[in-house]
């Protein structure tokens, strides 16, 4: 049995399951019914439960102790409730009928902004490895820290677009999604991410040099009579 498409069926499964029973709990049990602040929290930590595991869709598979995935994906989960905070940045309020009643969406809510980051990341690969990061732990920080702040972008974007569109400027201030396009939108994603490290390290690979001597070639030749 391979273990690798098992997990990646559950996890894709407790995706979309927290999709819709977020949404669900957010937008129809409480709606009307309990406290905006309740509501709030709520839709927040369901935006955090998404891209937890948008996150451990992307590294499944990869060679790390499981607690470094687990640590990162909480990092992504964290840092998607927390996006929302940027409306009471915008409405220079902490009252929370301040920060819903905006005029315009604020800041953090640009989608245009992680698709910038990621193109520049894939583009830049080749480029940056070598003459500007020397380090290999600096050059993979670099990387996933990057793809953890994408994921946990989109995947708060494209749940808020099924009910208000997505903001991109200078295209459009608000493309319509449909649900059905938000929650393939919301599976794809950590996919699509999965797609691009792999890329990543491919032409990191790529940027290796192919005279490097092996250390044991190195100690026979210091044997070698003079």
């Amino acid at each position: 049995m391979d273990w690798f498409v098992v997990w990646l069926c559950v996890l894709n499964i407790s995706l979309v399951i927290t999709c819709l029973l977020g949404d669900h709990l957010c937008f129809s049990v409480l709606e009307g019914k309990s406290r905006i602040e309740i509501k709030a929290v709520c839709d927040s930590i369901v935006h955090g439960a998404v891209a937890f595991l948008s996150w451990l869709i992307v590294v499944l598979d990869r060679q790390v102790p499981i607690s470094d995935n687990l640590k990162e994906a909480l990092i992504c989960g964290l840092f998607a409730s927390a996006i929302d905070l940027d409306h009471f940045i915008e409405a220079r309020s902490f009252r929370i009928n301040d920060a819903i009643k905006l005029t315009r969406r604020p800041f953090l809510h640009n989608s245009s902004l992680p698709i910038i980051s990621w193109t520049s990341v894939i583009l830049v690969t080749r480029a940056l490895k070598g003459p500007l990061i020397s380090s290999e732990l600096a050059w993979k920080i670099t990387k996933y820290s990057t793809m953890i702040f994408i994921v946990a972008v989109l995947s708060h974007h494209v749940r808020d677009a099924s009910r208000r569109g997505l903001w991109m400027p200078p295209i459009s201030n608000a493309i319509p999604v449909s649900y059905i396009s938000y929650v393939s939108l919301t599976v794809i994603l950590p996919l699509t991410v999965r797609v691009a490290l792999n890329y990543c390290d491919d032409t990191t690979a790529l940027k290796q040099p192919s005279n490097l001597v092996e250390p044991e070639e190195i100690e026979l030749k210091s044997l070698e009579p003079v």
